[in-house]
């Protein structure tokens, strides 16, 4: 009979003890440390939003050795914050719960300091200090920093915030990598496409692609390198890649045999993408036009599922905007249209439905 009292009692304190497990959970991130040569000083606390607008989201105070410690709410997704001291400025990422030390000057407060806590943080660290000691580097100097920058933070980054950080950093009042400019734009390329692959639920993903894409059409505006046609006709470039069954598929396979072909390049995954593939298929319907679609997709499994029931030729090249298919043509906004005519020979550019029914209509 006693046992029989007991067990209820147990399992009420096996769910009180359960429930204190999940609703007990660390919830904050924690920053302390050292700024040494600065007693009793006010330190504030303030983090970047998506459009590079600080906010003051906290504050603390050292105590008589220059020892602080606070803590906050921990960011539901990555984020980047400043501890402030007057006017400099120490820049760190939190990812979640993790606990920052940070050992300062006052003197030098935005650059001789220490961080630990995390690897993202050290290499944040590392790169603000590299960037301070720009002032007076030529262009070729700054031009192979810039590509070192690349390989040292951003490429192994794989869509990391540290990635963003460093590609939308401002040193002297100027952006350090400049969307529009030749070489920078393949940078921003890069970025967008790692982020819409290893991180497509992040705000930044569809913000670094919208400025890639910008970048991209205002360099090759710069350059004079936008299709233009004018009576005459322009060779076609081909383009070879692998369709949702896993067959690789060639653009000139399907040209120069008396039908029109649009060549689409498209993000399959995109909300937008069933109206854009439904007009595809009204015009394809109506102008007897074949269809090459490229998607510019990072999720294979997402792609295939939306491109398994299209009448026409759809492929994929995962490097999104680094696709050679991209290059080629110039893309410079997605979606984008290419109009071959019924010889083969490259016709048309269009950037909306609009144009690319009249580019139809003038090589029905």
């Amino acid at each position: 009979m006693k046992n029989k009292k007991i067990l209820p009692s147990l399992a009420l304190l096996l769910g009180l003890l359960t429930l204190c497990a999940a609703g007990c959970k660390k919830t904050e991130f924690k920053v302390e440390g050292t700024v040494t040569g600065a007693p009793d000083k006010e330190l504030t606390i303030e983090r970047s939003d998506y459009s590079g607008r600080w906010q003051r989201i906290g504050e603390t105070k050292t105590n008589g050795s220059g020892r602080f410690s606070v803590s906050m709410a921990a960011p539901g997704a990555p984020e980047v914050y400043r501890l402030c001291l007057d006017n400099s400025f120490i820049y760190f990422p939190v990812e979640g719960t993790e606990t920052l030390t940070i050992d300062a000057d006052a003197a030098t407060f935005a650059t001789g300091y220490t961080i630990k806590g995390s690897e993202q943080a050290e290499q944040m660290a590392s790169f603000e200090k590299e960037a301070a000691a720009l002032k007076g580097l030529s262009a070729d100097s700054l031009a192979a920093f810039k590509r070192r920058v690349y390989e040292t933070y951003i490429r192994p980054g794989r869509g990391s915030l540290l990635s963003y950080f460093v590609l939308t950093k401002v040193v002297d009042g100027k952006a350090l990598y400049d969307p529009a400019d030749a070489q920078d734009s393949k940078y921003f390329a890069a970025v967008a496409t790692a982020f819409r692959e290893f991180a497509p639920d992040d705000p930044r993903a569809q913000l670094l692609e919208a400025i890639a894409i910008k970048g991209m059409k205002a360099r090759n505006w710069q350059q004079g390198r936008a299709l233009v046609v004018e009576g005459s006709e322009l060779q076609m470039i081909d383009v070879e890649l692998q369709d949702e069954n896993g067959q690789m598929r060639k653009l000139s396979d399907i040209t120069g045999k008396g039908k029109p072909v649009v060549l689409a390049f498209t993000v399959m995954t995109l909300p937008e993408s069933p109206e854009v593939n439904r007009r595809l298929a009204s015009l394809r319907d109506a102008y007897g036009a074949e269809i090459y679609q490229v998607a510019l997709d990072a999720d294979h499994y997402a792609w295939r599922d939306a491109a398994k029931n299209l009448p026409w030729v759809t492929v994929i090249d995962s490097r999104g905007l680094q696709a050679q298919s991209v290059t080629d043509y110039n893309v410079v906004q997605l979606p984008e249209f290419f109009v071959i005519n019924s010889e083969g020979a490259l016709s048309a550019r269009a950037q909306n439905f609009d144009e690319l029914k009249k580019a139809l209509s003038s090589v029905r």
